[in-house]
């Protein structure tokens, strides 16, 4: 499956594993809940995690500084929580590839980006290329966000 990483397609090398899967060798996804259960050091490959856009951050189980990638679930497309989610974690030190899975639209998708998304899952169905034309369907923003952009105000005030 491709996704969208940093700006630009890919192919995707990670596999969500389901909670009752056999956990094979290679990049794996496992659900929080299953996390506890897995022997990451005993695993041939990276492991993430996968959290519901409900998800709070006071009560996440695992170090999530040190995962290598989380991937926030978006059941639907009208859910703002895990924009909120994937802000709290960028606030809180979180440095490693964050990823928008399941419901995602090109209407979102720049959005999703300011808030910290490295990288996004697409969803089946969807014209990739149409998907990531979204992340450029703005030139200038109006506010600071975890992209690290800077907003109009400051651009004039350079200006001047």
């Amino acid at each position: 499956m491709d996704i969208i990483r940093n700006g630009a397609l890919a192919t995707d090398t990670w596999v969500l594993a389901g909670d009752e899967a056999a956990l094979e060798p290679g990049d794996i996804l496992v659900s929080a809940e299953r996390w506890a259960s897995v022997d990451v050091a005993a695993h041939r490959g990276r492991v993430g995690v996968v959290l519901c856009a409900d998800a709070l951050i006071e009560e996440v189980a695992f170090d999530y500084t040190v995962m290598p990638l989380i991937a926030i679930a978006f059941e639907d497309c009208t859910d703002g929580r895990g924009y909120s989610l994937a802000r709290l974690l960028r606030r809180a030190g979180y440095a490693g590839d964050l990823r928008a899975i399941g419901n995602v639209r090109r209407d979102q998708i720049f959005y999703l980006m300011r808030c910290g998304f490295t990288s996004f899952a697409i969803p089946p169905g969807c014209d990739d290329q149409e998907l990531l034309r979204g992340l450029g369907d703005f030139s200038l923003v109006y506010q600071t966000a975890a992209d690290g952009r800077d907003p109009i105000p400051r651009l004039r005030s350079r200006r001047a």
